[in-house]
């Protein structure tokens, strides 16, 4: 049997739908060993330049600021980012609450990974974007610890700044 363990195939255009074809085609399954082909919508997720962004440049300023100011996120203990990601997350991106049958009343909350990348919120669904949540998270740290995260100045940052806020 020829199989790997695993391929993803996106089907963007014709020439990646007919090499999805080739591999589905080219897989000699037996029965002791089936094969399950699965195809599904691939889902809009945060790009690699939207990530780059929020957390090697907003994040990565505002937790060298803090760091480097001695704000603590609590006593002894320095901010991380994944600690500010969820952090804003909570502030900014609340969904809704949920009563556990313990009783515990836990947060539901949209991902920064599917936030849409248009511009603004949008105004009929009021779901929040990705440059929405960035600007959120820079007017957050102006107003509550009193600094701003810079835009940037060098080119590579500057272009793809540009790129993921619109």
């Amino acid at each position: 049997m020829t199989s790997p363990n695993k391929i993803e195939k996106w089907l963007i255009n014709e020439k990646i739908k007919q090499d999805a074809i080739d591999v589905i085609k080219a897989i000699e399954p037996d029965s002791e060993h089936p094969i399950r082909v699965v195809i599904h919508d691939k889902k809009i997720t945060r790009s690699e330049k939207q990530n780059k962004y929020l957390f090697g440049w907003v994040y990565g300023c505002a937790l060298s600021i803090l760091n480097d100011s001695g704000i603590e996120l609590k006593p002894g203990m320095a901010w991380t980012k994944d600690a500010f990601h969820s952090a804003m997350a909570e502030t900014f991106l609340i969904k809704g609450e949920y009563e556990l049958p313990s009783g515990r009343i836990i947060t539901i909350r949209h991902s920064t990974a599917n936030l849409p990348k248009k511009s603004k919120k949008s105004e009929e669904s009021n779901e929040p974007t990705f440059p929405w949540y960035v600007e959120q998270v820079k007017q957050f740290c102006e107003q509550h610890w009193g600094f701003q995260i810079p835009d940037p100045v060098s080119p590579q940052w500057v272009s793809l700044m540009e790129e993921v806020m619109g």
